[in-house]
Formats: C-alpha cells, structure tokens, sequence
C-alpha cells in the first residue's frame, strides 16, 4: 500500500497535518434530531471514570484529563453501557487554543466546547 503525501510529510518532517474547524451556532437555533444508529447514555464524567478514557486516547494521556477536572473543566460522554464511546470537554472560561495559538474567549452564558 501507498503511503498518503500526509504520511510522508509526517514522517520526513515529524509535523502532523490536522484540520481544525470552528463553528458557531446560535441557541435558540430548532434543529432536527436525528434518530441514533445505536442507543448511548449521555451523562457527565467525574474524576472516578478517569480509567474509561484509556481506551479511546491511550493511557498517556490520562494525565492531561485529570489536570482538566483540577482546573474546573466540565465532561460529558456517551456511554455503551459501561463503555465511553465518545466525549467533549466544555469550559465556561477563556480558553488556550494550543493548536491555533489563540485565546478563545468565552463571555458570561457561554462555553467553549472541546475535545
């Protein structure tokens, strides 16, 4: 198999192309709800479900979200069972972008959501 002109570069240059997108939408915006493929429980994550995220970002990185909850970051995940599948981060504070080296500012009613 080929490598990808992304492969190449990463590993001729050891810089890694990502894409990034921003987005804003309005509350108040009425979308339709999709029906999901596989029923999940949406509920937030505490400290005690640090074990769970091993699986989905490997255990190096366990770190980093728990240096996330000790700074007051709110998680919510889907759960398959006892399974997180899936997660995001919010904060209700100006935020440190470190891939586009931005502050992302965040006013009172608003959160920055992440992941």
């Amino acid at each position: 198999m080929k490598p990808t002109m992304k492969k190449i570069i990463a590993r001729l240059t050891g810089l890694n192309i990502r894409r990034l997108i921003f987005y804003e939408l309005p509350l108040d915006l009425s979308l339709e709800v999709p029906k999901p493929k596989k029923e999940v429980i949406f509920r937030e994550i505490i400290k005690d479900d640090l074990s769970k995220f091993g699986r989905l970002i490997g255990e190096k990185r366990i770190p980093k979200m728990r240096d996330r909850f000790s700074q007051g970051r709110l998680c919510f995940g889907a759960f398959d069972g006892e399974v997180l599948v899936n997660f995001c981060w919010f904060s209700l504070s100006d935020e440190y972008d470190i891939h586009t080296e931005t502050t992302i500012s965040v006013q009172p009613g608003e959160a920055y959501a992440y992941h």
